[in-house]
């Protein structure tokens, strides 16, 4: 294959994976870390041809097509400017910053981001802020209260519950406001993923009543040389259906209530009831810790609930 063959694309890939040129992601996609390929067989595939896509888009597309620029499609104009530029750029040479002309945002706190390069490095330009969580959000928290001492599970009950905010959860931080919108109204509503986990009590004797403490995941796991393993917690004290990849559990006096309130027909109410799983627990008010959104699946506990006051 000759020089001329060769895409810009190509070349820059090659550069960064060689270090030749950086990346400052400024603290977002968990400084680039976030940014992975789902496209082979849905596996989470580190992949620096899919950063380089995210990171400018179709300007180098263009640039390599040496189109006779009628408009001002990269910034750069006229023609012998864009030829002038690429070259510079395949043979690594320092330029004036120039912006690559594609926006994403920051899997992490859904900043929108723009990228720019030298040639020497490419950096965010906007926003200036690095992200609030350039780790990721590894768990957070919420609280409901569970007075009745009885705790329901459900793969949804959202439409019981009134919550007008709606929140992107294409990324870490809009996962974690719409579940605090949600425990605001008094339920817990966690991501989980296409898991199917099962609620565990957390007592070493596997007792199944008066619980202070679940775990919710899956305790069945392959290791390294794909045997099937099992951590052994017990039998589940209830199921969960995650055709919505999250989990609702809310306190069955207050599910009660809302669905009095409701507008719904008996029939639904019916239906509703008939398909949740209940949990008995101390009465008292809970605190349910997320960690799906950062481990996945990696880890066989996706959420804890725990007892933090008795009623």
């Amino acid at each position: 294959m000759s020089n001329s063959e060769i895409k810009t694309k190509d070349i820059f890939t090659d550069a960064i994976k060689a270090g030749k040129i950086k990346v400052d992601y400024n603290g977002h996609h968990k400084s680039g870390s976030a940014l992975v390929d789902f496209s082979d067989a849905g596996l989470e595939v580190w992949d620096i041809n899919y950063r380089v896509n995210e990171i400018t888009g179709d300007f180098l597309f263009w640039l390599d097509l040496d189109y006779p620029l009628d408009t001002d499609v990269l910034g750069i104009k006229p023609k012998a400017e864009l030829s002038d530029l690429r070259i510079a750029l395949r043979a690594g040479e320092e330029i004036d910053w120039i912006d690559l002309i594609f926006s994403s945002r920051c899997s992490v706190c859904n900043e929108p981001l723009r990228f720019q390069t030298n040639g020497k490095i490419i950096r965010v330009t906007d926003p200036v802020a690095p992200c609030e969580y350039p780790d990721g959000l590894k768990e957070f928290t919420v609280e409901i209260d569970v007075p009745s001492g009885q705790l329901v599970f459900d793969n949804d009950l959202r439409s019981w519950f009134d919550v007008k905010e709606e929140y992107s959860i294409n990324h870490t931080k809009g996962i974690m406001q719409t579940a605090e919108a949600y425990a605001e109204k008094g339920m817990i509503h966690l991501f989980v993923g296409n898991t199917c986990p099962g609620v565990f009590s957390s007592k070493d004797d596997g007792a199944t009543t008066d619980l202070t403490s679940l775990k919710i995941g899956n305790p069945i796991y392959y290791d390294e040389d794909d045997e099937e393993k099992d951590l052994g917690w017990g039998k589940p004290v209830a199921s969960i259906c995650t055709d919505l990849w999250w989990f609702c559990a809310v306190d069955l006096d207050l599910l009660h209530e809302r669905m009095e309130d409701s507008k719904e027909t008996q029939e639904t109410i019916d239906q509703t009831l008939r398909v949740i799983d209940m949990v008995d627990v101390i009465p008292g008010r809970y605190r349910a810790t997320s960690y799906y959104q950062d481990t996945g699946d990696s880890e066989p506990i996706y959420a804890r609930i725990d007892l933090i006051e008795a009623l």
